[in-house]
């Protein structure tokens, strides 16, 4: 018996902007503008297939995108490049996933 494709990711990549303000991101809007501002990989090429019965783990350091592709995954984040395929529904368990960083923990639970 074949197993169904659950899960795929093809040259998967996200890219995050280190603009330190609103008016810096503005700027990189416009062209009279040459400075860049600076980015960070969080991932980069990330391929793999997950099938149906598959248990998988992700790990690394911290800062190695392991909450980034889990978030891109479960549709939280966009990725920046590459193709994502889900064929089914996924879950997740993420600290402070659908946080409002503004609000207390308190007015969060509300």
């Amino acid at each position: 018996m074949e197993k169904e494709l659950k899960v795929r990711t093809k040259l998967l990549t996200k890219e995050y902007s280190l603009a330190q303000t609103r008016i810096d991101k503005l700027k990189t809007l416009f062209s009279i503008f040459q400075n860049k501002v600076p980015t960070f990989w969080a991932l980069k090429g990330v391929s793999l297939d997950v099938y149906s019965g598959e248990t998988i783990g992700i790990i690394g350091l911290n800062g190695s995108g392991k909450s980034t592709l889990s978030n891109i995954i479960s549709g939280i984040t966009p990725q920046t490049s590459g193709e994502l395929e889900i064929n089914g529904e996924v879950s997740i368990i993420s600290i402070g996933a659908g946080l409002n960083n503004n609000l207390t923990g308190r007015e969060n639970i509300r």
